[in-house]
């Protein structure tokens, strides 16, 4: 059985699909880091609302049946003590509209979902090595992705 002290200062993952959270799982394992992963968004809030565990970032699907990832960036910003948390939009979508919206709600770093366990690696690599007490998104560094350099210049 896991402790929820043993997922403080972690990685909080969101999303409704069973496989992407196993498949973003077994990335993190092998970099040996913790994540905690939340099918619900009220099991996530109940957490957040009530620490320990803080996480140290959230990643979030935006496409979720219960309660989308533009509702749950809605809620953090909302809530006082939570609206320092580096939120990552992890996402199958590149349509630059939608970046454009995670980025006026105030999402920290969005990331086109990678098809690959090395691509995703590297993704989790990039975002654990921002100093997220110290980073300042703009719109040049908003969007990672494999493919970025297309939908980087759309976007910027």
């Amino acid at each position: 059985m896991e402790r929820d002290d043993e997922f403080a200062g972690s990685i909080f993952y969101i999303d409704d699909d069973q496989d992407d959270l196993d498949f973003f799982s077994e990335a993190i394992a092998s970099l040996g880091k913790k994540v905690k992963l939340f099918l619900f968004p009220d099991d996530m809030f109940k957490i957040l609302q009530n620490p320990p565990p803080r996480p140290s970032v959230i990643f979030l699907d935006l496409n979720m049946p219960l309660k989308t990832g533009f509702e749950i960036i809605t809620e953090i910003k909302q809530a006082g003590k939570l609206t320092d948390l580096p939120l990552i939009v992890y996402s199958t979508t590149n349509s630059s509209d939608i970046i454009e919206k995670c980025w006026d709600m105030g999402a920290s770093l969005f990331i086109t979902k990678p098809t690959t366990l090395g691509n995703l690696k590297r993704a989790i690599e990039y975002v654990l090595k921002i100093d997220w007490d110290n980073h300042k998104p703009v719109k040049n560094n908003f969007l990672y992705t494999d493919k970025a350099w297309f939908w980087k210049e759309k976007f910027v």
